[in-house]
């Protein structure tokens, strides 16, 4: 796994090493740590990045168009913006960052961040069957967007490409129980990676330039919100 620290704050680079450094001790898994000081040696990299740290403010391109290029060219996987100014938060958002952590560091929030960015990442090329008709479809699961039932038949929504399954909805609630997925409608299954924003009643999921909606339901919407703060890490930014 290869992983990236960027800050021109030196005091957070070392504070930020340490401590992943320590959480992978226990978990057996081969790292690579780089660090960097801007966001445009971070962009002279030729690496790609399971996992970037990142701050916001730097001398030079800022840590938002530093990841938004990032993105671009598929360089990253996940992002964690290290800041202390919470007015960030909506670009941050909008550019699907993984996790947004205030400074001074909470190493309590930050081990527990990294259990779940770690699962993810374990999990980001799970193979997944499909079964349309008499043929076999192979896709991740981290490709999946939503997935909702509609006339009885289960859509598996993915960038660019609609599935239909001819395997139960109840079956695919059984499949993805994966801790970036959860039920916001008894209808639908959406991925948490991609939900830009929410309501008691709708769910915005962005994937690269295109827009997606599900349903919420009042009965499941206290459970969702729940599964959605546990998934970003807390109750509060």
């Amino acid at each position: 796994m290869n992983i990236a620290i960027c800050d021109d704050d030196e005091y957070i680079v070392n504070e930020l090493y340490k401590h992943i450094e320590s959480f992978f001790s226990n978990k057996n898994y081969e790292i690579i740590i780089q660090k960097f000081y801007n966001g445009e040696a971070l962009l002279d990299s030729k690496t790609h990045f399971d996992l970037l740290f990142i701050d916001i403010e730097m001398p030079g391109i800022n840590g938002l168009y530093t990841c938004k290029k990032l993105l671009e060219d598929k360089n990253v996987f996940l992002i964690f913006i290290i800041t202390a100014f919470q007015y960030y938060l909506d670009d941050a958002m909008e550019l699907n960052v993984y996790r947004y952590i205030l400074k001074p560091i909470d190493k309590k929030r930050l081990i527990k961040n990294l259990e779940f960015a770690f699962k993810r990442f374990l999990l980001m090329d799970k193979p997944l069957d499909i079964k349309i008709g008499e043929e076999i479809y192979r896709i991740n699961a981290s490709d999946i967007i939503y997935i909702n039932i509609e006339n009885r038949k289960v859509h598996i929504h993915t960038y660019g490409k609609e599935l239909i399954s001819t395997e139960p909805f109840s079956i695919w609630k059984e499949r993805l129980h994966y801790c970036f997925f959860a039920s916001p409608h008894h209808s639908y299954i959406v991925n948490m990676q991609y939900i830009s924003c929410f309501s008691k009643n709708t769910v915005t999921l962005v994937c690269r330039d295109k827009k997606y909606e599900a349903y919420v339901s009042s009965r499941k919407y206290k459970s969702f919100k729940n599964s959605f703060y546990a998934f970003v890490g807390g109750t509060s930014w």
